[in-house]
C-alpha cells in the first residue's frame, strides 16, 4: 500500500540477528534515501533488501551483552566503530565524512568513533568470528579453549589463512596477518560462549552464512578456493541447517 511521508521511515537501527534480516525488514516503508545502521555480525545481511539510494552505516563493536533470564548484562564496554559499507573491491568503507548526526551521537556514546581505516577494522571482527564462532561452536567450547587444543589451534590457522588470502585479493592493502589478533581475541575472551556456540547449545539458526559465508561468496567470486571455510560452513548446517 502507499505510504504518506509521515509514515516513511528515514531512518533505521538493523540489530537482529543476520538470518532474520529479510523477515524484519519486509513490508517497512523505507523512504528512498533511508539511513540504515546496521548493527548486526557477518557482512552482506542487508544485500538487496534495502531502497538503491538508502545510505548504509554499519556499527562494529567490541562491547559484549549477556542475557540472564529476563536481565541483560553488560559484560564489556569497550571501543565502537561506525562508516560507511562500501562494496568488495571498491574504495575503502569510512572513507566518506560522517552523517550530521554522528557528532552529537557521539557525545552521548563514550568510545564511539569513524575511522579512515573502518572496512580492515569491520574485517578483523569479520576474521575473529569466522574463526572463533564455528569452533567453539562445533566442540562446544569455551573461546579460549581453541589455541589450548593442538587440532583446534591448526583448523584456526587454515581459516585465518584462508580468510586473510581472499581479503587480501578484494583489498591489497590488507595486512594478511590475522591469526596473532585472532588468538590475542581468543585469549583475552578465554571464558566467553561465543553466540554461534550459544545458537547451537539452544538449537537456534546460526549466523554462518553471513560470516564464513560471506567471505566463501566473494572467494567464489575471484575464483579462489577456501576449503577449510567450505568444511566448517558444511558442518555447522548439518548439525544445524
Amino acid at each position: 500500500a502507499a505510504t504518506t511521508e509521515s509514515t516513511t521511515i528515514r531512518r533505521l537501527v538493523v540489530a537482529c540477528k543476520a538470518p532474520f534480516s529479510a523477515a524484519a525488514l519486509g513490508g517497512l516503508p523505507l523512504a528512498a534515501d533511508a539511513t540504515v545502521l546496521r548493527l548486526q555480525n557477518g557482512l552482506g545481511s542487508l544485500d538487496g533488501l534495502l531502497p538503491a539510494g538508502a545510505r548504509r552505516v554499519e556499527v562494529v563493536s567490541a562491547s559484549a551483552v549477556k542475557r540472564d533470564g529476563d536481565a541483560h548484562r553488560v559484560v564489556a564496554e569497550n571501543d565502537t566503530w561506525m562508516g560507511e559499507s562500501a562494496a568488495p573491491g571498491g574504495p575503502a568503507a569510512g572513507a566518506a565524512e560522517p552523517p550530521a548526526w554522528f557528532g552529537p551521537l557521539a557525545r552521548h556514546w563514550p568510545k564511539l568513533h569513524w575511522p579512515d581505516d573502518f572496512r580492515h577494522r569491520q574485517w578483523r571482527k569479520l576474521v575473529g568470528n569466522a574463526v572463533i564462532n564455528p569452533l567453539t561452536g562445533l566442540h562446544d567450547v569455551a573461546n579460549g579453549h581453541i589455541f589450548e587444543d593442538p587440532a583446534l589451534a591448526a583448523e584456526a590457522e587454515q581459516l585465518a589463512r584462508e580468510a586473510d588470502r581472499v581479503l587480501t585479493a578484494l583489498d591489497p592493502t590488507w595486512p594478511g596477518d590475522s591469526l596473532p589478533g585472532v588468538r590475542a581475541l581468543a585469549e583475552a575472551t578465554a571464558g566467553n560462549t561465543s553466540s554461534m556456540r550459544a545458537d547451537m547449545q539452544a538449537g537456534a539458526v546460526t549466523e554462518i552464512d553471513a560470516i564464513n559465508g560471506w567471505l566463501l561468496r566473494q572467494a567464489d567470486a575471484l575464483g579462489l578456493d577456501l576449503p577449510a571455510h567450505r568444511r566448517i560452513i558444511a558442518a555447522v548446517k548439518a548439525r544445524h541447517p
